[in-house]
Parts: structure tokens; sequence; C-alpha cells
């Protein structure tokens, strides 16, 4: 590549799509002796990234965060990985402390500073920087999906047929009602769907 990086971009311009920016913009400068062997299509597929699991079961949750720097998966063995995107390749950024079940459901924090899972009877708020937990809060019961208000001060946790509002400082109880999951919080935070 740095013997010859003409030639290097000149043979990639055979592998890009005919649509593409890049295709339009330098196709003009291709090199003639560099033949196509393959036709790339005329646009970019719609996939750009795809995390390896063993199964799609292995793989139970997943977010992305606010800031889309990175995406939270959760694991059937007990482990929540981090995955950066900025990197421009999905490789494990960090792997949280391993745990004690199948972790089902994460959600980011609004500023992406925190993680919140939930596995088994529990509910767990994680440190992105550290890596470490946080707070840890025991349910009654199975959680069936977690999340956090735009303001990031409420957890909502929906249980079998309830819904529990939790500060998100302490994960102390604020109130309960009955409720569904999946759930999510309006952009403006006044509703809890």
């Amino acid at each position: 590549a740095e013997k010859a990086p003409l030639q290097l971009y000149a043979s990639a311009l055979n592998f890009s799509p005919r649509k593409s920016i890049i295709k339009s913009t330098f196709d003009k400068e291709r090199i003639e002796c560099i033949s196509r062997l393959s036709d790339p299509g005329s646009d970019w597929g719609p996939i750009l990234q795809t995390i390896k699991t063993d199964s799609w079961q292995s793989l139970p949750g997943i977010a992305v965060s606010p800031d889309g720097v990175l995406i939270a998966t959760t694991s059937d063995k007990g482990e929540p990985s981090l995955w950066s995107l900025a990197s421009g390749s999905l490789q494990p950024q960090q792997v949280l402390a391993p745990q004690t079940g199948p972790i089902k459901f994460v959600a980011f924090s609004p500023t992406a500073s925190s993680l919140a899972t939930c596995e088994k009877d529990f509910v767990r708020v994680w440190s992105i920087s550290s890596g470490l937990a946080l707070l840890r809060r025991t349910l009654d019961v199975k959680a069936k999906s977690v999340a956090f208000s735009p303001d990031g001060t409420i957890l909502a946790v929906a249980l079998d047929e309830r819904v529990q509002v939790r500060d998100s400082e302490w994960l102390s109880l604020l109130l309960e009602f009955r409720g569904y999951a999946p759930i999510a919080f309006s952009p403006n935070g006044r509703y809890l769907v």
C-alpha cells in the first residue's frame, strides 16, 4: 500500500458498486489494465456489519447507545458485551463481569454512561467506563423488559403483568402498576408505553 497506493485504490474501484459515490467520482481515473472479474452490483447492500454468534438464540438482547458509538448484546451464557461502532468493525470492546444466568434484556442510559441488564430475578446497572456493576436490585419474579427514561432518572422494569418504575440512582421502587412487556418511554419522558 505504501509503494503503490494509486494501484491499490484503483483496484478497489472494481469492487465498488456502480452507483456508489467513490465509483462515480473516480471511475474515470480507473487503470485500464486492471480488469473487473465480477459485477459488484448497483448499490451497497443493506447489511453493513454482522455480529457473529453460535446461533441467534445465543444473542437474546441488543441495544444501540444513544450516541451511536456502542452496541450492547446480551448472552445466554450470562455476559453482556459492548461492541464498538467507531472502528468500523464489530470487535468486542469489553465484556462485563460474568453473571449467574442468562441476560435477556439490556438498555443504555441516555448519556451512554451506564447500562441496565435483567437476568433471572434481578436488575443491574453497570458503569460503561469501568465495566463494574454499580447497582443490583432483586425482583420477586423474572424481568421481561427494561428501559431508561429520556432524562436518565427513571428505570422502568416490566415483570409478568406489572411494571415497576425505579429511581435509576439507587433502584428504589417509586411506583408499580399493571402493564406488560415490552416497554419504552416517549421521547419527552411523559409516557411509558
